[in-house]
């Protein structure tokens, strides 16, 4: 009867019954925590790129969404036409005595007669600015885009110091609103904006003054705008009558706006706020003071 003896060629080692013959218990473990940082790093990999593909995509098609409001925005737009019944030939509307805007108006329009953009500013007094005689209202001309927050401080500092020259017969206040801050991120908002205020000013001329107050007060920010559903939902806020909307949407009067900017950049006016009385450019670095610096022009005319 044979020994029952133990044959070492099927000895069995340690981590044999692992499948990993010759290594030790830590080192499958080892193996296998490496196997699954593969795995993770494989699984957060795809994850990452399904993301970006994502992001992407949305870009994109936000892009073209953009693309396509910006050109809904000027589609089928009058490129020249008549003025606004109360603007005149240098792209303006006049406030006169009793705050009442003045007649105007009775004339074409068409920006692509206008020369080209001067290479540099002027403090030159621009067209239709001159000094005006003693007995008579004084001039006042302020240049504005819609979009300048400048432009709204100025309003709100001397809004009712100007109306009340108007209203008083001393001076007329002439509004030039430009369009300088135009760009695609913004949906040119400042001629679209410029362009509802002169529709106002055709039609409703008595919420003109109302109307520019509350767009400057609801003002957008200047790298995002707004579309035309916020400048009429302002514009309805202010009292002007619904007949406004159509004409917002149907873009009236951006014609006269884009006229009035480009004549503007013809004469070297290169920013908003710009403010001449009697043909002199006030200059608030020099003259902090700009209703002294008004009165001295008005009590100067001869």
């Amino acid at each position: 009867m044979s020994e029952n003896k133990p044959n070492p060629s099927h000895t069995a080692k340690p981590g044999a019954n692992s499948g990993q013959t010759g290594l030790t218990p830590r080192e499958v473990a080892a193996k296998h925590r490496q196997s699954e940082l593969r795995r993770e790093r494989s699984r957060r990999a795809v994850i990452g790129g399904a993301i970006i593909a994502v992001v992407a995509a949305i870009v994109i098609i936000a892009a073209l969404l953009f693309k396509k409001n910006n050109e809904d925005s000027q589609a089928d737009v009058q490129s020249k036409g008549p003025a606004p019944a109360y603007g005149n030939q240098y792209g303006g509307v006049v406030l006169g005595k009793g705050g009442k805007l003045q007649k105007a108006g009775g004339f074409q329009v068409d920006p692509g007669t206008v020369g080209p953009a001067a290479k540099e500013a002027s403090s030159k007094a621009p067209s239709g600015s001159a000094p005006t005689k003693k007995g008579g209202p004084g001039q006042i001309i302020v240049y504005v885009d819609m979009l300048c927050p400048h432009c709204g401080e100025f309003e709100k500092m001397f809004g009712d110091y100007l109306a009340g020259l108007a209203d008083k017969g001393t001076a007329t206040v002439e509004y030039r609103v430009i369009s300088i801050l135009d760009q695609s991120v913004n949906q040119n908002y400042s001629t679209r904006a410029g362009g509802a205020m002169m529709s106002v000013a055709d039609k409703f001329p008595d919420k003109f003054v109302p109307a520019m107050r509350a767009m400057f007060e609801q003002q957008p920010n200047e790298s995002a705008g707004a579309g035309n559903d916020k400048i009429k939902e302002i514009l309805k806020g202010a009292g002007v009558p619904g007949e406004i909307e159509k004409m917002v949407d149907n873009g009236d009067f951006r014609y006269y706006t884009t006229f009035a900017n480009k004549l503007a950049a013809h004469e070297g006016v290169s920013g908003t706020p710009s403010i001449y009385v009697e043909g002199s450019k006030w200059d608030p670095q020099a003259d902090s003071d700009f209703q002294k610096f008004v009165e001295e022009r008005l009590a100067a005319r001869k």
